[in-house]
């Protein structure tokens, strides 16, 4: 039977629950104390260097004074140029992004410029944003105005993250002004252990008129490559000691996906890169991330022991099951590797609070003292059957549940 402890409703409720209780503002600001005891403090470490590209980027030229083609008349922005580019060597990611606002609605959604990363492992470079009005190239990069704002705590999920969001904002954005954007993000999740794998962007919701991404990647490394709903192709050449694979697509016409689809339904294409030949070698890095060294605590002993007095297994399983529902509260840290890692089961059980993996992990730890076959099970809520259509990947999973094997 299929057991699932910590699913979205789940987290809404335990929201709706929380904020009834009628002591909200208290225990949120205790919450947050506690949360930040947790954390390491980093202040002015976080906050984005400027700087130009690294060496091995490649410079994608536009005219920003060019003949444009005329746009629809509901087209609020345009996209002139995307452009991605990957080191895998050096886990650096630059990108360039140009689009012209064509409306006052325009202006208003496309003129501050917004990137989240996290600190604990990503270190931000801006590299340059500026306004192109006619022939006039304005500056528009001033250290001094980009705002670092703390992720924190969201209360309608009761998810933590130290995720940060560096924010510009434009000033004097007109209709039929050019923005042109630029900055890197260095660094991966430890986690990951250096495996590799992402999604590239072959269409989007507006027209792009030139849509480029290059990736640097170690010839002794082996690359898997799987197109989804596309059939945009590559070329690849050798650059110094990697090979230089790049998608460079033009006229890349937009798509409107017309709801209601069903949630599994991707109706945009893309390419899926992924360094994990089989199923087996995610479920190896898994298998690493939930497996525990540390003993459980006597005080989580003596309750397996109490569930083992239990009459029945399928007593023990529902007994077990609604213990860790109901007195382990759902609230995730998502932080650096604790984002993917649980915590040990004997913290959760001391602490009273977990995410999907924590409780999932807990749920399974117990289960198997009590001489129950279970395990923590990757799954996608919203991919859902389709995953087994996708490369394998350690990021094509979101949620965590646990599965339970009695009596067949």
């Amino acid at each position: 039977m299929l057991l699932k402890n910590c699913a979205q409703n789940d987290r809404a409720e335990n929201a709706r629950r929380f904020r009834a209780a009628g002591f909200w503002l208290n225990a949120l600001a205790l919450l947050m104390g506690s949360v930040w005891s947790i954390l390491p403090c980093r202040g002015e470490e976080a906050r984005p260097e400027v700087a130009p590209p690294a060496k091995w980027v490649v410079p994608i030229a536009f005219n920003p004074r060019g003949r444009l083609e005329a746009a629809a008349a509901s087209q609020e922005m345009r996209w002139i140029l995307k452009d991605r580019q990957i080191n895998a060597q050096s886990n650096e990611t630059f990108i360039h992004q140009v689009r012209q606002v064509l409306t006052p609605s325009g202006v208003k959604k496309g003129s501050h410029i917004s990137i989240d990363y996290d600190p604990s492992y990503q270190l931000l470079t801006l590299h340059w944003a500026r306004i192109w009005r006619g022939t006039n190239a304005l500056n528009r990069l001033d250290p001094d105005k980009i705002q670092i704002s703390q992720h924190g705590l969201d209360t309608e999920e009761l998810l933590f993250s130290a995720e940060k969001s560096a924010l510009l904002l434009l000033e004097d954005v007109r209709s039929g002004d050019i923005i042109d954007c630029a900055y890197s993000v260095k660094g991966e999740n430890p986690v990951f252990t250096g495996s590799f794998s992402t999604h590239i962007e072959t269409q989007a919701r507006e027209p792009i008129d030139r849509l480029v991404t290059r990736l640097l990647w170690p010839p002794a490394r082996h690359l898997y490559v799987r197109n989804h709903g596309t059939d945009a192709r590559y070329s690849v050449t050798r650059k110094s000691d990697l090979l230089e694979f790049t998608w460079n697509l033009v006229k890349v016409p937009g798509l409107r996906d017309e709801p209601p689809l069903p949630v599994w339904y991707q109706p945009f294409s893309s390419v899926q890169l992924s360094e994990f030949q089989k199923w087996a070698d995610v479920n190896q890095l898994a298998l690493g991330l939930f497996t525990d060294t540390t003993p459980l605590s006597p005080e989580l002993t003596r309750k397996i022991n109490e569930w083992k007095r239990l009459p029945g297994r399928e007593d023990r399983v529902l007994a077990a099951l609604r213990f860790v529902q109901d007195d382990i509260r759902y609230l995730g840290i998502e932080t650096g590797a604790s984002g993917y890692r649980p915590a040990d089961p004997a913290t959760v059980f001391a602490r009273r609070f977990g995410d999907c993996k924590d409780k999932s992990h807990l749920l399974a730890t117990i289960l198997r003292a009590l001489g129950i076959d279970a395990r923590p099970t990757f799954v996608n809520t919203r991919f859902r059957q389709t995953v087994v259509d996708m490369l394998p990947s350690a990021t094509d999973f979101d949620h965590v549940i646990t599965r339970v094997n009695m009596d067949g």
